[in-house]
């Protein structure tokens, strides 16, 4: 796709997006803001795509965001912790790129205030908010699936080209091409493919089988021809967690021995699962990946600055370099997030990671603790916020889990926006639980005005 092109598509967006969030009905302006910023998302902040679309991408989205919630006339109350926690973590990495130069300053704190509005935004959202935002990344994955298809059989190149001009073999089928779609690599495809698989099973906002059942089989596809088996182990384990999850504890119990009835009949029958997993380890990449794990004992023998701060976020080569992490292949990638935070951000970095992910977990419903397994299981695969698009998809689900809704906690109330001046809301409303009844809000009176 050439670039005039892409600038025209890209002004044209920028205008529907605009004249979405202004025109919008006030109740639905959050939620067409999410959905246009999860699109630009996918479509544009991709490592491979030029600076500028990205940069533009982030502006809009930031622009577009900001402009919804001031015309919102529905907010709920999420989780002021968590969020603050996020926007600790981006914090922390700003401030320590900002004293070791590892990394551009102005590109990462534009990256930063997108994420972080989203956040906010989504952290305020509804329960038909949040319904529209998961809903729009399951229709994006099959989107996306769509394009892999055109890539893998119809011949046609990925819209920002093959990562380092190779043709990845997919390890599924090797006589055929790993799709990328416009996510810019195999395994951001896979990334997204797979969270959409983990979500569509979940059901969280009760689709109608007629839809649901379609977005979940075009997400599985998408992993199969993205050709990322982590993706696909990952995304088992969490929906594995998500059944476990729903048991009390005799049926837990029984659920655990089922399981690993089951798995004993895998192994004994060999369904092609349990070779999967061994092709997985005897891979090249699980090579790579194991050398990166490795070099956690000389990661943690830094001393001083280093061994709590790290050497700066986007400092791998410099960790390659200097001996820290062994180069296998000749690939100065760190392809696991862990060992990643850990030398770029430190002990405090993957220390507040791990709080954040611990606290999502707890705090989320039972759909979202499965999505955080699944993001936090894709750790062990790549480096995930160094890939622009996935980064903010952690952070989405992340998000999800600070919303009122995601966090299911009862009693919390969505608020209608009041006059100024007025001393009580005669519309407020508050969402039913997502995973006990259907998606409603009710009519309801509070007493006070909330702060906007």
């Amino acid at each position: 796709m050439s670039l005039d092109l892409l600038v025209v598509a890209a002004a044209v967006a920028t205008l529907a997006l605009v004249a979405l969030a202004i025109l919008a009905p006030t109740d639905r302006a959050r939620a067409l803001a999410l959905v246009g910023s999860v699109v630009l998302v996918v479509s544009v902040a991709q490592n491979s795509a030029p600076s500028m679309l990205r940069n533009g991408a982030y502006v809009l989205g930031i622009a577009v965001l900001v402009l919804a919630e001031l015309r919102s006339s529905r907010r709920a109350r999420g989780s002021a912790p968590l969020v603050a926690a996020i926007a600790g973590w981006w914090g922390l990495v700003l401030l320590v790129v900002a004293l070791t130069q590892s990394y551009n300053v102005s590109a990462l704190l534009l990256q930063a205030a997108f994420v972080l509005t989203m956040v906010w935004s989504i952290s305020r959202a509804t329960s038909i908010d949040l319904s529209w935002l998961v809903t729009s990344v399951l229709v994006l994955a099959a989107a996306q699936t769509v394009l892999g298809v055109a890539e893998v059989f119809g011949g046609v190149e990925p819209v920002w080209g093959y990562r380092g001009g190779l043709e990845r073999e997919n390890p599924f089928q090797t006589d055929l091409v790993r799709a990328q779609g416009t996510m810019g690599h195999p395994i951001v495809l896979g990334y997204l493919e797979g969270l959409a698989v983990v979500l569509a099973w979940a059901n969280p906002f009760r689709l109608r089988q007629a839809v649901r059942l379609p977005l979940l089989g075009a997400a599985v596809v998408g992993v199969v021809l993205s050709g990322t088996r982590s993706a696909v182990l990952v995304a088992a384990i969490a929906i594995t967690a998500h059944i476990v999850l729903r048991l009390d504890a005799f049926r837990l119990l029984r659920g655990l021995f089922l399981l690993l009835a089951a798995a004993v009949l895998v192994a004994v029958l060999d369904f092609g699962l349990t070779q999967l997993a061994l092709d997985t380890i005897d891979s090249g990449s699980w090579v790579h990946r194991l050398g990166s794990l490795q070099a956690v004992p000389n990661l943690l023998g830094r001393e001083g600055w280093e061994l709590w701060w790290g050497s700066g976020y986007g400092s791998e080569r410099e960790l390659f370099s200097r001996g820290y992490i062994v180069l296998t292949y000749g690939l100065p990638v760190v392809d696991n997030f862990f060992v990643y935070l850990l030398g770029t951000t430190g002990i405090v970095g993957l220390a507040l990671t791990l709080a954040i992910l611990v606290f999502a977990f707890l705090r989320g419903q039972r759909y979202i603790k499965a999505a955080v397994i699944y993001v936090t299981g894709m750790f062990f695969s790549f480096d995930t916020t160094v890939w622009f698009s996935s980064g903010v998809l952690m952070f989405v689900v992340l998000a999800i889990a600070a919303s009122h809704q995601g966090g299911g906690e009862a009693g919390r109330q969505v608020v209608r926006r009041g006059r100024r001046d007025a001393r009580g809301v005669r519309g407020g409303v508050t969402p039913t639980p997502v995973e006990h009844r259907e998606v409603a809000e009710q009519p309801q009176t509070v007493e006070t005005v909330p702060a906007h």
